[in-house]
């Protein structure tokens, strides 16, 4: 029996869509079959077949595709092919070519649960947090109609018995919080599709802080000032990022905040100009605010040409800056720092810090960028300037006066 002409050009558009070698798609029951082959340890060719609720009929192509990708998305972040599986359902498809995919949120949560336990978290803190704000929040999401990451998480400050809670309250900043960060861990770790990022700005879900100054508190010893970042720990904590997509946003992203001694926030504001990278970011504080600055690289001792290597890959697009950053307030570091919380060196010496009596955190960074600077013999003058202190912290405690760009570059030249 010849093959219909829909079907020769499924397969075709299949295959020069990259699903080549050990992938192929067949009829099952009158729906879409999916089958990957690859080559077991012990050299033997291993078969998986999945069933997929999309019929096998014309019109079907882009579903197909797009289950197709979201598999080899999972399969690529390290599950296995019925992990990647069980988390993306599609339903029931129509005549019509419209596909929607389900997904099956509590299969998530369990990965999700999964690598927090494995980040050190004890069960017991997970299930009465995390895990129980989660449970009352998906109720509400699998009796909605939610398309997209800011649709659920709108479903999150109420209470078990569906209470908004006041704007700025504790429990709801917490609920809030726990979405979020389920969320970005669907998109960045199981390869959600990124409609699924919760919303950049958050403070209008979490509203007004009640007590913005709260008085009596004692802190612990390590909430202090952060530490340097430890030199010899950077190549390391570079080579630790996963090379996917998503792991090399963060890889370009924690670089330059090590390399150029940025804040958070300030990767949102960087320009390339006559040859040099400026960073245009305006800090305002009671004492005045910052000006636009030119910023110099200072690589670490293990990895020579690392701030220019970023930088190209910054300026030709070949990577981009993770979009959970691109965030005009503080929670641009705390965005960073919920992904490095994920990364086994970092939890291990943030614990060892901690324990020390120490703090370890992401302007940790920075402070290794000011004493990279000293090391490289630059004055204290200039290192202020190069790390956007304002005017009048600046003509305080350094100068009389200021430094213009091509001083700055005369002394990187002389010192670097």
């Amino acid at each position: 029996m010849a093959t219909p002409t829909w079907v020769s050009a499924l397969r075709h558009t299949v295959k020069d869509a990259g699903f080549r070698e050990g992938w192929s798609v067949l009829e099952r029951r009158g729906r879409v079959g999916i089958q990957r082959s690859w080559q077991g340890p012990d050299g033997i060719r291993q078969k998986k077949s999945i069933s997929t609720q999309i019929n096998w009929a014309p019109g079907c192509t882009s579903a197909v595709l797009d289950v197709l990708n979201r598999l080899k998305a999972g399969i690529d972040r390290g599950l296995s092919i019925d992990e990647a599986a069980g988390l993306l359902l599609t339903t029931e498809a129509t005549n019509s070519t419209h596909q929607r995919s389900q997904i099956d949120w509590d299969a998530a949560l369990e990965k999700w649960r999964k690598e927090k336990l494995s980040m050190g978290m004890k069960p017991r803190t997970f299930e009465r947090n995390d895990w129980m704000r989660m449970q009352y929040v998906l109720k509400r999401v699998n009796s909605s109609h939610v398309e997209n990451g800011k649709a659920f998480v709108r479903l999150a400050p109420f209470n078990p018995q569906g209470v908004e809670y006041p704007g700025g309250s504790t429990s709801r900043r917490c609920y809030v919080n726990t979405v979020c960060q389920f969320l970005q861990f669907c998109v960045e770790e199981l390869g959600f599709d990124e409609k699924w990022n919760p919303p950049l700005s958050r403070r209008k879900l979490k509203g007004n802080n009640i007590n913005p100054n709260i008085k009596g508190i004692d802190k612990p010893a390590n909430s202090g000032k952060a530490i340097p970042f430890p030199e010899d720990a950077i190549k390391p904590l570079m080579e630790s990022f996963p090379d996917t997509s998503i792991g090399r946003k963060w890889r370009l992203a924690t670089g330059l905040i090590v390399c150029y001694g940025l804040r958070g926030v300030e990767l949102n504001h960087l320009r390339f100009e006559d040859g040099q990278l400026w960073c245009d970011y305006v800090k305002r504080n009671s004492t005045g605010q910052t000006k636009p600055r030119i910023l110099i690289g200072v690589d670490p001792e293990d990895m020579p040409g690392l701030s220019k290597q970023l930088l190209a890959e910054w300026l030709t697009g070949m990577t981009t800056i993770p979009r959970a950053i691109q965030r005009e307030d503080a929670e641009a570091s705390l965005s960073m720092s919920i992904y490095l919380g994920r990364r086994p060196l970092w939890v291990g010496m943030k614990k060892a810090a901690k324990e020390q009596g120490r703090r370890l955190s992401i302007y940790s960074f920075r402070h290794r960028y000011s004493k990279a600077l000293d090391a490289k013999g630059f004055t204290a003058r200039t290192s202020a300037v190069l790390m956007g202190h304002s005017r009048h912290t600046f003509e305080t405690h350094y100068a009389d006066g200021e430094l213009n760009p091509q001083e700055l570059l005369s002394q990187a030249a002389a010192l670097l």
